[in-house]
């Protein structure tokens, strides 16, 4: 077995709510005694989803670098905490991720576990945390079994199906669109069927539904059969290289709807940039944005951070990144209500936390889920991912019908 880990060099320099609070303990004492906090992930940084893996990962860097610079690290009565990030590479094979946890659990042990990519990955890193008696925190689910099984130290933020396309189905009711085609990866069957569910909900009836194999890399089948239904709207479902290939390829068969919604990375920055001129007018369904209207006490807006973060990184952040230093940021507060690292005093202390951060309303209940912010709709225009939908956050109006590539 060949273990996959981020450069050692990487590791060790990077080794109904009210507003979060600034305590007063939260900068470290000058005398105090500075002990490190191992924090472990699994996270896939090569392979098919290694543009998200990224993206996490850079959030997670963000919140480590930033409450060290800002604390001195995270105070307790006895220590000051520094926070020291362990990455393992699961290469986008989950194969990998249960290799990895019990490295980072039995021979690095790791203090806490910081969650990772996809549900199908946390289902494992899940398991392997419950049973370790460690704490996890960070990772977004749409998978309902994830909350279902009485976990006691596993906390993740959790994007219902239905709050994640609200705002776009009524948008194309609005719109008046007939005709649904719907393009998704294979292992998405769920997701699929909660889809079609939404749109017969609001009177769309007629889709077509093609699917394709994991990590394909020729999409120009499913391309073709979808465009002989011609649908006025397509629905992009799968991770953020499928949905570059497909784009790709419709435009190579020209398949030209009226609109493109990708659930999956047009509110990602480095998806926006790879997709170039192509990606204009695309849309996606954003679960956070810069411009929404959130705060907090400590790294401010969700602008500030956008603008942060876009100073150690050279760009914005997406949902990914965002969602882990907010991950990070919770995990703080509660080490300091806690007063400890112990996991059964944290996780008290996440149960009994509810604030609103620059990410927004963070209220773990007791199945240590955290609901996700409704999402709004992004529309790339002039290469920028900008909310049209709802009206009371919108930057700009739709454009609709999308010209022709």
């Amino acid at each position: 077995m060949i273990w996959q880990f981020v450069p050692i060099a990487l590791l060790i320099v990077l080794l109904g709510a009210t507003p979060l609070p600034v305590q007063p303990s939260s900068v470290c004492q000058d005398d105090a005694e500075e002990v490190p906090l191992l924090l472990g992930a699994v996270l896939p940084l090569t392979g098919h989803l290694s543009l998200e893996g990224q993206e996490i990962l850079n959030g997670y860097v963000f919140w480590r670098d930033w409450v060290i610079q800002e604390f001195g690290g995270i105070p307790t009565a006895t220590y000051c905490y520094q926070p020291e990030l362990i990455v393992y590479d699961s290469q986008s094979n989950d194969a990998l991720v249960q290799a990895g946890m019990n490295h980072l659990l039995h021979y690095v042990q790791v203090d806490i576990v910081l969650g990772g990519y996809p549900d199908s990955a946390l289902k494992l890193m899940t398991a392997a945390t419950e049973r370790s008696g460690k704490l996890m925190i960070g990772g977004i689910t749409h998978a309902n079994s994830l909350f279902e099984q009485n976990n006691q130290q596993v906390f993740l933020f959790y994007r219902s199906i239905e709050a994640w396309l609200a705002q776009p189905i009524s948008l194309f009711s609005r719109l008046e669109v007939d005709r649904v085609g719907i393009l998704s990866d294979q292992a998405d069957s769920y997701f699929v069927h909660v889809l079609v569910n939404l749109l017969d909900m609001s009177g769309i009836t007629s889709h077509e539904i093609v699917t394709f194999p994991t990590a394909a890399i020729d999409l120009a089948p499913s391309i073709v059969r979808l465009r002989e239904y011609q649908p006025d709207v397509v629905i992009l479902r799968g991770y953020n290289r499928d949905m570059l290939n497909a784009i790709d390829s419709m435009q190579r068969f020209r398949l030209h709807p009226g609109a493109l919604l990708i659930l999956s990375g047009a509110e990602e920055p480095g998806f926006t940039s790879r997709l170039g001129q192509v990606g204009e007018y695309v849309w996606s369904a954003a679960s956070w944005h810069p411009h929404m209207p959130l705060a907090d006490s400590m790294l401010g807006s969700a602008e500030d951070y956008a603008e942060q973060y876009a100073d150690q990184f050279g760009y914005l952040p997406g949902f990914l990144a965002a969602t882990a230093t907010n991950a990070g940021l919770v995990l703080q507060h509660a080490i300091i209500t806690a007063d400890s690292i112990d996991p059964g005093r944290v996780s008290d202390a996440l149960r009994n936390l509810a604030f609103n951060t620059f990410w927004g309303t963070v209220d773990f209940d007791t199945s240590g889920i955290s609901r996700v912010n409704e999402a709004v709709v992004v529309q790339i225009q002039r290469g920028e991912a900008t909310i049209v939908a709802p009206e009371n956050t919108a930057m700009a109006d739709l454009v609709w019908p999308m010209p022709p590539w």
